[in-house]
């Protein structure tokens, strides 16, 4: 999607403003699909617009039939009440292993109408500490947090880190354990790969098409998730793995969490099954479980209206006193 210089942070922003500046923002045949219009090819699945999003925002001209699309609102003319509403926190969104934000396009798309929404990389370190600790530094003041896989772990990270700063969080397709011995044995071959120019066959090998929930649209939710991690590249590859075989076990750190918490996962999700999520929705105060029934591992690609409905939920529950 976008090249980021090593070592060097940088983060994605979308403030409520209107639908002619969102487009410049976001892939141009990514919004007709939520508008209810056509990108010319007949797209049916938000994965095949996002596919071939162009790297640079140079590059991204106003989407035809946007005039309707601002005229009438996200939801079109259909009746559905607009939402004037300014949500006063910030959303940060942490995509999943060699993803980028074309992970969460349909929840930036709907929710960036009414909440600044920003997706950050968590590409940047070698270990979970070390990426949060940079996210940190960047991100605004206070904000409610959202991560799937390892962008759930970061999120857990950084709640553990700074929980005065998150004022909501949300869990998505990934748990608190830390790495047993097996499983973080197992990455080494898989960086040998990587490194002998096989990343394409690792990111198969981990994203199997029995990880997402059977259906049409599986084929391009994969390639997708293949684009994006030929975007990313091996380098990403490697410190997020090594990131991941570090980990740490978060299990205390949700017991002290004290603000709303959404967990959320797909029913057909064999990365991170449905018990591992109970058990974390267990140790959280105040979380509430939603599972996703026709959803695996990527839920906000597979079941994009139903992931942004929870969400939109999650970040309208009265705040918790701490």
């Amino acid at each position: 999607m976008w090249f980021f210089p090593k070592r060097t942070a940088f983060i994605l922003v979308w403030h409520p403003v209107p639908l002619r500046t969102i487009s410049s923002y976001i892939a141009p045949r990514v919004l007709p699909l939520w508008a209810g219009g056509d990108t010319g090819g007949n797209c049916t699945h938000p994965c095949r617009a996002m596919r071939g999003f162009p790297r640079r925002f140079g590059q991204l001209p106003t989407p035809e039939g946007l005039h309707r699309t601002a005229r009438d609102g996200m939801h079109g003319a259909a009746g559905q009440p607009e939402r004037n509403t300014i949500m006063k926190e910030p959303l940060v969104l942490l995509p999943a292993m060699m993803c980028d934000a074309r992970l969460f396009g349909p929840q930036i798309a709907e929710l960036s109408r009414d909440t600044a929404v920003m997706v950050a990389p968590v590409t940047m370190g070698e270990r979970i500490e070390e990426i949060a600790s940079g996210l940190l530094d960047i991100l605004p003041k206070r904000f409610a947090l959202a991560g799937l896989s390892m962008g759930g772990v970061v999120a857990m990270e950084i709640l553990r880190r700074a929980p005065d700063r998150v004022s909501r969080i949300a869990l998505i397709d990934t748990h608190p354990l830390a790495e047993t011995p097996v499983v973080a044995a197992s990455r080494e071959p898989q960086i040998v790969k990587v490194r002998s120019g096989r990343l394409d066959e690792v990111v198969r090998e981990e994203i199997k098409p029995t990880s997402l929930a059977p259906g049409p649209y599986r084929a391009e939710v994969l390639a997708l998730v293949m684009e994006m991690a030929r975007t990313l590249g091996p380098e990403i590859y490697i410190r997020q793995a090594r990131a991941m075989q570090r980990r740490k076990d978060q299990q205390a750190t949700l017991r002290r969490c004290k603000v709303p918490a959404l967990v959320m996962c797909g029913a057909h999700d064999t990365l991170c099954p449905v018990k591992r999520h109970e058990f974390m929705a267990e140790l959280i105060p105040y979380a509430r479980l939603h599972v996703l029934d026709g959803s695996g591992h990527l839920p906000t690609l597979e079941q994009p209206d139903e992931t942004t409905a929870a969400l939109r939920a999650w970040m309208a529950q009265p705040l918790v006193l701490q």
